[in-house]
């Protein structure tokens, strides 16, 4: 994510926040988005940003779980993870949206040009995960000829995912919660951050569902929301949903498997100031042109994951690594130490 700056900095600010940690973030604080972002538009950039969305997107939504069998006792602690993305080829192209104006498909248009050539409605262009953009010179219905420019991609494979710091409490009704909060309001800065998520076991609830007593399955869910304003100038706010079911079983003392299947969802949106100019900017977007707020909602490509782990205990310590199959495939590995906990139950 360090590898991501500009405008990225602005708007993935507020997810780099650790869990409990305080962002001290008092200079430079941004009044307009950069300048480079300044001639995107609001139907191009939810596309260009996509890929990134989903990583942010499938970080959140990791570390729900790693095992299920919570026993009837009370345990406290704390878990840390992180996750690693394999990028997609797909995800490193969007279909780029040109404005109407310089689009017309009539025969009228091909027969008046005379070549059967006409521009085209949209045209293939990097994400931020991609490569260079292709720029074009379109010419519209009234004549008018804009050349028109695209953001060029990082040119990223593979990225870290946001670090997952979250409380874990055990309570004697065979469930475990998940929490997490941030919170910093200074001036013009405000950002926030919270993480709460519920497991509950279901094979010691509902009797004769599991005859192995090696075995256990559980549902979960959880929610994040994360919030950020920088004054009037800039505003984000997101906010992700997961409900799924997963297992697990002991392989002896000290190992279990475990997997899981759950949905996600996203809400949110970027709200931004362009940099002020004099007169109007030369653009074929109206919004660009007319220099107003870059608006959009956020977009994520994946939906579903599936999740499938190892766990090792050691006294009061818990080590994990899973991989999900998900948009981009992800392997998550992390620790957790747990206090006031029966280490002889396994």
């Amino acid at each position: 994510m360090c590898t991501i700056s500009g405008f990225m900095h602005s708007v993935c600010l507020i997810f780099v926040l650790g869990c409990g940690a305080t962002y001290t973030y008092a200079q430079n604080i941004p009044k307009t988005i950069p300048a480079e972002f300044s001639h995107i538009d609001s139907k191009n950039a939810p596309l260009y940003l996509k890929p990134l969305i989903t990583t942010i997107h499938q970080s959140l939504t990791s570390s729900l779980f790693t095992e299920a069998h919570y026993q009837d006792d009370f345990s406290l602690g704390f878990d840390v993870s992180i996750a690693a993305m394999q990028i997609p080829e797909n995800a490193k192209n969007y279909t780029s949206s040109i404005p109407d104006i310089y689009v017309n498909n009539t025969k009228e248009y091909q027969s008046l040009t005379g070549t059967g050539i006409h521009n085209p409605v949209t045209i293939q262009q990097p994400t931020i995960y991609g490569g260079t953009s292709t720029p074009l010179f379109v010419v519209g219905q009234n004549q008018t000829a804009k050349s028109l420019a695209s953001l060029d991609g990082k040119n990223i494979d593979a990225i870290l995912g946001l670090p997952i710091i979250q409380l874990s409490l055990n309570l004697p009704i065979y469930s475990q919660s998940k929490f997490c909060a941030a919170y910093y309001n200074q001036g013009d800065v405000s950002l926030s951050f919270l993480r709460v998520g519920y497991n509950q076991r279901i094979d010691k609830l509902i009797k004769g569902l599991l005859h192995d007593q090696t075995m256990a399955i559980a549902l979960h869910g959880s929610f994040n929301e994360i919030s950020m304003a920088f004054g009037d100038s800039i505003k984000s706010h997101f906010s992700s949903l997961a409900i799924g079911i997963h297992a697990s079983k002991k392989i002896n003392k000290s190992f279990m498997i475990y997997a899981g299947f759950q949905w996600e969802d996203i809400q949110g949106g970027f709200d931004g100031a362009r940099k002020k100019v004099n007169g109007q900017i030369d653009s074929p977007y109206p919004e660009v042109k007319n220099n107003e707020h870059l608006q959009f909602n956020f977009m994520s490509d994946n939906a579903y994951k599936m999740i499938v782990g190892l766990k090792a205990k050691y006294g009061i310590f818990d080590f994990f690594t899973d991989i999900s199959l998900a948009s981009q495939t992800m392997i998550n590995s992390g620790f957790s130490i747990y206090f006031f906990r029966d280490t002889d139950f396994y």
